[in-house]
């Protein structure tokens, strides 16, 4: 170490660019100073890569190609408004790999470096954050549901072959058969066998003292970013101090053991959270939202010892650091709010290609799940709509499909090719469909069956929900807030009230339907707004700041009350008293976890959680003894359920992936 930062501060001193090596961070002890410079009419670049003379950046604004010849000075030859949202970047021969959060996962062709042509975007089951690549294989990571396997031989058809299921993965990493994710809330680093894709085996969990996030390998090391609050030390002392760098080693993928651990200052996040490693040879580059970025020497893992720090400003206060990447010479940081920036770093140079034997995996058929008759609709069925016998299905890239419900299954009637439906409903003869970065689209149904368009919004739109005032629908988007549209005049569709209550909304997560004009919606992180949507305006109600239930779970509506899945039970509310609980919160034999998104059945409600997916059936005809249907239950299937809907009492489920699920007849009383 010694060594190498005596070599490190005699370049510094003997080059005139670079005379800020020699300055001091306070808080960091007479370190080197990364001093960073905003690269002039850039944009928000939380993605960011480098391929030989080019660099590659994309963020809430769009993407950006440079041309990096002069490393001190990128030049902008390329940009795109249409790709937008970038997470993390992968490029592996001429093909470049962009997470973009709702927008899932877009593939570039780069052969000519700097001109991008977009290959495809796959709609991924969710918000589409880390990324790996291991020969044809391409492993996306969602913000709370797991990690989708997506076999991209053919990269302008995307496959997917399997789910890992492991919570909120915010990035990871790939060797062999083995496959490493960051886990987010659980502070920690979990290991999976990934050699069937469709039955993945979690090997090992290993405990980080922060909350983790970026991963990356080297050789029988795992490097592990971690952030926010510390899991270890005096209470009072935790609160955002789990900043720093952890080393693993993961010869044993069924018992890591840490090697040394690095920490580095403690300081509050402020907007976003994002971790990254990146490794040069001994050297790993950490960047660390608020934070900024920091140079560690692991040439002794067992005592890795920092070289250099530093954060660009923003108006003001401290940049939020996304990515970076490594030129000659110098340090790329992509900035989320400012843009790109650059620091000389005389250390930094381009990583060697990563060496090791590509993943090679069985992928075997899904397996059936019993008590449930399964039809493959060609992509991902997302959201159900059912109208009488008739049942329409978002099924996202694969447009809407509609079907005949009958006693032995399913029948497709037709499908309507739009661009891409996350949610679908349909209200005289008029159909609504959230499509994305498309927006709310309005359509009128034909006679012959055909759709014609009536009117289209462009705000971005995931997530809609009619409601008993034919006036009104509520949308929103994965972002952080949602709104009541008026939509009596499709072709000047109007948003009459904004919610803004805190958090994501990562799902479904209003209630199923209105009880007289009144409705709930549970906002992660910012409590449960209810609305009142009686009048000729609608207003909130009731605003219960208090997190009642998961982050992805939603009341449902029954026999006038509403029933919210909490961590400790099921709590029922009357929609007039908002603010008080009819019953005490009642848990259920059987269920470890109440949650998901709930239809109810007369006294019976169906919960199906997408993070495990769980479906959960539970008879609430004695609310004081809620109890568990086994036999219509259904403990983890292979896909992503979402909010089922009920025909002659029998369950329909969109099932992600894995296409949709219709009961058969029920038997029993459900013991």
């Amino acid at each position: 170490m010694n060594g190498m930062r005596i070599k490190y501060l005699a370049s510094a001193a003997a080059a005139a660019l670079f005379p800020f090596l020699c300055l001091a961070l306070p808080e960091t002890g007479g370190i080197g100073k990364l001093e960073f410079r905003k690269v002039p009419e850039s944009r928000s670049s939380t993605a960011i890569a480098r391929k030989g003379e080019y660099l590659y950046t994309c963020g809430w604004s769009g993407m950006t190609v440079y041309d990096i010849r002069k490393p001190l000075e990128p030049r902008p030859v390329w940009s795109s408004s249409r790709i937008t949202g970038g997470r993390q970047m992968r490029i592996e021969n001429e093909l470049l790999y962009l997470t973009a959060r709702e927008n899932g996962l877009w593939i570039l062709d780069i052969s000519r470096p700097e001109k991008p042509v977009v290959v495809t975007r796959f709609d991924t089951t969710e918000l589409a954050t880390g990324l790996a690549v291991s020969g044809p294989y391409v492993f996306v990571t969602e913000r709370i549901y797991g990690t989708e396997i997506l076999n991209c031989s053919d990269p302008r058809n995307p496959r997917f072959v399997g789910m890992v299921r492991g919570g909120e993965i915010q990035s990871a990493a790939v060797r062999g058969n083995l496959l490493f994710g960051g886990s987010w809330g659980g502070g920690s680093v979990l290991i999976w066998d990934i050699s069937d894709a469709a039955h993945p085996k979690r090997l090992s969990s290993f405990p980080l003292n922060g909350f983790g996030d970026g991963v990356a390998l080297a050789g029988n090391l795992l490097y592990a970013a971690t952030g926010m609050h510390a899991k270890s030390g005096p209470v009072a002392e935790r609160k955002n101090n789990g900043h720093g760098l952890e080393i693993i080693d993961v010869s044993d993928p069924r018992n890591p053991r840490r090697v040394g651990r690095i920490r580095f200052p403690a300081r509050k996040v402020k907007y976003f959270d994002s971790w990254s490693v990146t490794l040069e040879g001994t050297v790993a580059y950490v960047t660390d939202s608020n934070n900024g970025v920091f140079v560690v020497d692991a040439a002794d893992p067992e005592k890795p010892e920092l070289l250099a720090a530093g954060c660009p400003e923003y108006r003001g206060e401290e940049e939020c650091a996304g990515s970076l990447a490594l030129g000659d010479g110098c340090i790329y940081l992509g900035g989320m709010r400012g843009g790109l920036y650059v620091a000389p770093f005389p250390l930094a140079k381009s990583p060697a290609a990563a060496a090791g034997r590509p993943v090679a995996m069985k992928e075997t058929p899904p397996a059936e799940v019993p008590g449930f008759q399964r039809i493959d609709v060609g992509g991902q069925a997302r959201r159900l709509f059912l109208e009488g016998n008739t049942l329409y299905a978002a099924c996202s890239s694969q447009g809407i499909r509609v079907f005949r419900v009958e006693e032995n299954g399913l029948k497709i009637l037709k499908t309507w090719p739009v661009a891409c439906s996350y949610d679908v409903a349909v209200r005289d003869g008029v159909l609504y469909s959230a499509e994305g970065r498309d927006g709310l689209a309005v359509y009128r149904i034909q006679p012959d069956g055909s759709l014609t368009e009536l009117g289209r919004e462009r705000r971005n739109c995931i997530h809609l929900r009619l409601v008993s005032n034919p006036r009104y629908l509520i949308a929103s988007s994965q972002g952080m807030e949602f709104y009541v549209k008026d939509v009596s005049d499709p072709g000047k569709i109007r948003t009459v009230l904004t919610c803004r209550p805190g958090g994501l909304f990562y799902t479904d997560t209003a209630g199923d339907r209105d009880v007289n004009g009144i409705l709930p919606v549970n906002c992660h992180g910012g409590g449960v707004v209810w609305l009142d949507l009686r009048g000729e305006k609608p207003v909130v109600l009731h605003h219960a700041r208090k997190f009642l239930s998961g982050q992805s779970s939603a009341p449902c509506a029954m026999e006038g009350t509403f029933i919210f899945p909490t961590a400790s039970g099921y709590a029922m509310f009357h929609p007039e008293q908002p603010e008080k609980e009819v019953e005490e919160r009642r848990s259920v034999p059987g269920i470890r976890r109440p949650g998901g998104t709930g239809t109810a059945d007369g006294t019976v409600a169906a919960f199906t959680d997408r993070a495990d997916g769980r479906i959960d059936v539970v008879d609430f005809s004695d609310p004081a003894h809620p109890r568990l249907l086994k036999n219509r239950s259904v403990e983890e299937i292979p896909g992503n359920p979402g909010r089922p809907v009920f025909w002659n009492h029998r369950l329909i489920i969109p099932a992600g992936f894995y296409g949709i699920l219709f009961e058969n007849p029920k038997q029993g009383d459900g013991k």
